[in-house]
């Protein structure tokens, strides 16, 4: 067995992770394959792929794999806020602000398990998997600009945080390799 200790809630939350990962990949293909493909954002297609990296990973007990995992959750926290947003902004129905605040609840309660000392330590560091991680939030943080002063501040502050989860990582990285005392 690919768990070497039988955690339920692992097991649940791997599972989810593949089945949502695999659902969305089903819809955005079906959309393209079907012609009602639609230009959207980046992130939105790398949301699919970055849920079934998450499961498989949780499932084999990678550390990339709760790295992984915890980014699927911001994820969802994105896409909360977002369907907050397009309550607020645009279309006016319960049904958005219900799922948005759904979400982010889901998302807060998966992101409190994962940080739980006795799953943290089912774990082990993966240093170069929150170098990779955060380049990327850094990078494409960076990248973003919309002239919305909001928008704009949210984007500055994935960088920021990217950063810092670059710095974690190089440290971790120094740490295990011995440059760094313990």
């Amino acid at each position: 067995m690919i768990l070497k200790k039988n955690k339920l809630g692992i097991l649940i939350i791997a599972s989810y992770f593949l089945f949502d990962g695999l659902f969305i990949s089903y819809q955005l293909a079906n959309k393209y394959l079907t012609g009602q493909h639609t230009v959207v954002n980046l992130i939105y297609y790398l949301i699919p792929l970055g849920f079934l990296l998450s499961g498989l990973g949780l499932f084999m007990q990678k550390g990339w794999g709760r790295n992984v995992a915890i980014l699927s959750c911001f994820s969802y926290i994105y896409l909360g806020q977002y369907k907050i947003f397009t309550f607020y902004y645009g279309k006016h129905d319960t049904w958005y602000l219900a799922k948005g605040i759904t979400t982010i609840i889901f998302a807060v309660c998966l992101l409190l398990y994962l940080y739980k000392k006795s799953i943290r330590e089912l774990y082990p560091d993966s240093p170069i998997s929150l170098i990779i991680i955060g380049f990327t939030l850094s990078f494409y943080g960076y990248s973003q600009h919309s002239g919305n002063t909001i928008i704009d501040t949210f984007w500055a502050s994935v960088a920021i945080v990217g950063l810092a989860i670059t710095v974690k990582g190089g440290a971790q990285l120094r740490m295990n390799m011995g440059i760094i005392p313990q």
